[in-house]
């Protein structure tokens, strides 16, 4: 079939460096870096810009983690596309763990200097994403502080803001860490990775890709 992708948009301070883990499985995904938002855009226009960017197409599978799955979410509510991926993700503010709003009201109430180093220490890290390597530690702290600030501010008050709770008319496909804080599992059917906190990619990239090609077999 022509025109057939796998789109997986991170999270809201990583880039497709959180996908290459999964990548060294061989599976063929497009992993495309998060548009920076306009002052004062919300979370539809946002996802329109980005389908329109991507061209994203009716037989493209889109999908993403974390604030990425939010906005291809979205997207998939706004044009026909396969289906929609959820990796650690949610459809709205709804969704929001514990370490979520915490990370949102930090943001709001402290300087931003200092969340970074709060949210970037390996403690916090371990704790939220599940990572344990150093070098896992490493990507993500360079991840967080490559990121501008304009995308973590303004993805964190979509996140915030987003009031939808129902899925969209195409197919979704979720897959979720037990021990996940940041979001709790969407309200669909979910496969749950039992040791697995809020960065799949990372930790269980096999499993990921095991589950992203059953998800192309059904579709495609």
């Amino acid at each position: 079939m022509s025109h057939s992708r796998l789109i997986l948009l991170p999270g809201l301070a990583a880039d497709e460096r959180m996908y290459a883990p999964l990548r060294a499985t061989g599976i063929d995904v497009e992993t495309p870096r998060l548009l920076i938002p306009f002052d004062g855009e919300v979370l539809g226009d946002y996802a329109g810009r980005t389908a329109a960017e991507l061209d994203v197409g009716v037989h493209d599978i889109i999908g993403g983690s974390s604030f990425g799955g939010l906005v291809a979410a979205t997207i998939a509510r706004q044009r026909p596309v396969a289906g929609l991926v959820l990796i650690g993700s949610t459809f709205g503010a709804s969704g929001l763990g514990s370490a979520g709003r915490l990370f949102g009201g930090l943001l709001h109430l402290l300087p931003f200097a200092l969340v970074g180093r709060v949210l970037t220490s390996d403690k916090a890290m371990a704790r939220m994403f599940g990572i344990g390597a150093r070098e896992d530690f490493a990507i993500a702290r360079t991840m967080f502080y490559d990121t501008p600030r304009q995308l973590i501010d303004q993805g964190s008050w979509m996140l915030r803001n987003c009031r939808e709770t129902t899925p969209p008319d195409c197919p979704v496909f979720a897959i979720h860490g037990a021990l996940d804080r940041v979001l709790s599992p969407p309200p669909v059917d979910c496969t749950i990775i039992p040791d697995a906190g809020h960065g799949l990619p990372f930790t269980h990239p096999r499993q990921l890709a095991d589950f992203l090609r059953t998800v192309q077999a059904k579709l495609w």
